[in-house]
Parts: structure tokens; C-alpha cells; sequence
């Protein structure tokens, strides 16, 4: 959810955050990678219950430039998302969420 494909930043510590979802049992973890770099944990909160979004969060050092900021899912069992992007049907939506940035 932030930051937005739109925003333009100041390089330092930056806030990531979104929320998760899975319909096959509860969110695990979340990772978050910038550009072509090694996937890095999220932080996330508390569950309410197996069946709700989950929000994450990530300080992320921000450097100057133009940056890809790519997020992934794991669910509690063990799946984790798909990278192949398809559509809501049949079934549900697939693929990496990804926002591209401009770093000051």
C-alpha cells in the first residue's frame, strides 16, 4: 500500500507496508525484495483470525535512484505465491505486486 508507484522520496529510512491475504489457511510471512536484491523479512501483525488480511511493515534504507520494491506471500502451511500473474477467475488472483520508485 505505501509507498504508491506514484510517490517520489527522500532517500533514508522509508516505511513499506501493505496487507496479505490467502484463502488457503492464514498468512505466514511476507517478503519484501528491492530490485534484484535477496528476499528480506516483513514484519507482521498480529492476526486476528486465519481468514483476514494481515498487515506488514518493512523500514527499507532507501537509496537515490529508481527502485523496484517487490512483495511475496507465504501462507502458515507453507505455500507460498505464485510469481505466474493471472486474473480473479477461475479462482483467485496470482502474481508478485510490485511498485516502481523515484528515490531524491
Amino acid at each position: 500500500d505505501v509507498p504508491r508507484s506514484t510517490d517520489t522520496l527522500t532517500a533514508g529510512t522509508i516505511g513499506v507496508g501493505g496487507r496479505a491475504w490467502t484463502h488457503v489457511g492464514g498468512v505466514g510471512s511476507v517478503d519484501i525484495k528491492v530490485d534484484d536484491g535477496d528476499w528480506q523479512p516483513a514484519v507482521l501483525a498480529d492476526p486476528i483470525d486465519d481468514n483476514t488480511w494481515r498487515l506488514w511493515s518493512f523500514k527499507w534504507d532507501a537509496t537515490s535512484g529508481d527502485h523496484t520494491l517487490t512483495v511475496r506471500m507465504t501462507s502458515e502451511n507453507g505455500m507460498r505465491q505464485s510469481e505466474t500473474a493471472h486474473g480473479v477467475y477461475p479462482g483467485a488472483a496470482s502474481g508478485l505486486h510490485s511498485v516502481s520508485i523515484h528515490v531524491n
